[in-house]
C-alpha cells in the first residue's frame, strides 16, 4: 500500500470479508466514538485494546440514562458489552466499558 491510512483500509477490509471486522481495533472505535457523538454530553476519559482483541473504555456522563444511550447504541450495532458504573466526585456518572466484535 502507498500509505499507512490505505495500509489500514486494506487490513479492514480483508478482515471483514473474513468475518472478523468487528474484532478491528479502528472498527471498534469508530462504533464507540459513533455512539458518543449521538450522545454530546457523554465524554470519553481513557481508551485501550488488548492483545485479545477488547477494547477498553472510560466514559462520563451526567446522567445514568446519557450512558444507557450510549451503551445500547454499541449493542444495536452488535457488539457485547460489559459495563460498571460509578458515580465520580463531581457527581458524574462514571462508566467502564469492555467492548467486544464478536
Amino acid at each position: 500500500q502507498a500509505d499507512i491510512a490505505a495500509a489500514e483500509a486494506a487490513i479492514d477490509a480483508r478482515l471483514v470479508r473474513d468475518g472478523r471486522g468487528a474484532a478491528v481495533m479502528s472498527a471498534q472505535v469508530a462504533a464507540l466514538y459513533q455512539a458518543i457523538q449521538g450522545t454530546p454530553q457523554v465524554s470519553l476519559r481513557q481508551l485501550r485494546y488488548t492483545a485479545d482483541g477488547t477494547l477498553l473504555a472510560t466514559m462520563a456522563a451526567p446522567t445514568s440514562e446519557a450512558a444507557n444511550a450510549v451503551l445500547l447504541h454499541l449493542q444495536n450495532n452488535g457488539y457485547k458489552v460489559t459495563a460498571t458504573t460509578r458515580v465520580d466526585d463531581s457527581g458524574a456518572q462514571v462508566v467502564d466499558l469492555s467492548i467486544r466484535g464478536y
